[in-house]
């Protein structure tokens, strides 16, 4: 379940001369500026507006923004630009943008070391290997004459990432029998994603 909704927190506030419009009494109103945030299990998204009350702390009267006097309006527009900017309203947009930032390098980087486990097949590299829309594991035995010879796992399963489910529950389900691949086709195979994944 996902919990999101908004917030709003205190950003400024100011004792304001106008007479409080219920009992009159002047020097007696404050007022009160919030930001409004979006926010998903608790952590702040993004700002999306301001509000404000007002009080007067002789008569106990509130107000809301709606309710507030020309005279109110224009108080609050300037307390709202003097109040504290709250930049941390911004804190899970900035967190999603780093996480992009960093899923990008790390597939990138990760790509480039696909491309050269491929290109420099080794004993004992593992391949996802990706047969009819199953995927199974195909384990480098021998590298010799420009071919590169796999023994293929016996089963296989129906998603990339539960791949090393086939390790764990048949470690040894390796077939006797050995295919010989040249080398040099290797890196097509990573490309067309047959090789999904190259552990080294």
């Amino acid at each position: 379940m996902i919990i999101y909704g908004w917030k709003s927190t205190g950003i400024g506030q100011a004792q304001i001369p106008e007479p409080c419009p219920n009992c009159s009494t002047e020097n007696s109103v404050q007022m009160h500026v919030f930001k409004k945030y979006a926010h998903v299990f608790w952590i702040p998204l993004f700002p999306f507006g301001n509000t404000a009350v007002t009080e007067c702390d002789h008569c106990k009267q509130v107000l809301k923004k709606n309710e507030f006097s020309p005279q109110f309006k224009e108080r609050y527009e300037r307390l709202k630009e003097a109040s504290a900017k709250a930049l941390w309203t911004w804190t899970g947009t900035a967190l999603f943008a780093v996480l992009v930032v960093y899923s990008s390098f790390a597939s990138g980087k990760h790509q480039e070391e696909l491309k050269t486990f491929a290109a420099e097949p080794q004993i004992n590299d593992l391949y996802t290997w990706k047969i009819d829309g199953e995927y199974t594991l195909a384990k480098v035995v021998q590298v010799a004459n420009d071919t590169v010879y796999l023994q293929f796992h016996e089963y296989s399963i129906n998603k990339s990432y539960k791949v090393n489910r086939l390790l764990s529950e048949h470690p040894d389900a390796f077939s006797a029998d050995l295919v010989g691949i040249p080398s040099d086709q290797i890196p097509s195979l990573v490309a067309d994603d047959t090789i999904s994944d190259i552990d080294r």
